[in-house]
């Protein structure tokens, strides 16, 4: 038998065909079809019935894969460990305070350096999400590893307050600060 694609009872046993046949690909649809009869622009046919059939474009549905962002240049090359670090908060966590009799949790927070060359890791606890705190946190950092070059963390408001505290005292205490480092320069000169 020979129909046109355009003919409605070409649509509907094409669409029979295709679900019968448990939701067939175009081609297993035209080969089915053209058992019994021979539809001009059955091709066609076949892949718009697949292309509009809801049920498998649900179950063959791809999840879209994001692109991963380029790596920064301090990942790509080893040098000498916490020259540059990256740093992060993590928590809550509850510690017990045992400074009275009746103690109590108290919600605490893990301040994460990581080397971006080893991933060395190096946590601190924190009491809060403070810039005070954390500058107490980078200082005992600083005081047991080395002073890194670089620091990159997410701009999060304790950051964001650190960097401006710091800032404003570094145009504050400039005369401070390169007197402090002329000594610690000196004292390093000198032999033992």
């Amino acid at each position: 038998m020979l129909l046109r694609s355009s003919h409605n009872i070409a649509n509907l046993m094409f669409e029979y065909y295709h679900i019968a046949f448990l939701h067939a690909g175009p081609q297993l649809l035209l080969a089915l079809v053209r058992q019994q009869f021979w539809i001009i622009g059955g091709r066609n046919l076949a892949r718009k019935t697949v292309r509009n059939c809801i049920k498998r474009c649900r179950f063959s549905g791809k999840t879209a894969q994001p692109n991963m962002g380029d790596l920064p240049a301090q990942r790509l090359y080893t040098e000498f460990p916490l020259i540059n670090t990256a740093v992060d908060y993590a928590g809550p966590v509850m510690i017990l305070n045992r400074k009275r009799r009746s103690s109590k949790l108290i919600k605490s927070y893990l301040c994460i350096f990581i080397c971006l060359a080893i991933k060395e890791v190096y946590i601190e606890l924190v009491t809060d999400l403070t810039s005070d705190t954390f500058l107490a946190a980078h200082n005992r950092f600083i005081a047991r590893r080395s002073k890194p070059a670089k620091i990159f963390s997410d701009n999060g408001p304790n950051f964001a307050g650190a960097c401006n505290e710091l800032a404003k005292f570094l145009k504050q205490g400039s005369d401070y600060i390169a007197s402090k480092a002329a000594d610690s320069s000196m004292a390093q000169n000198v032999p033992p």
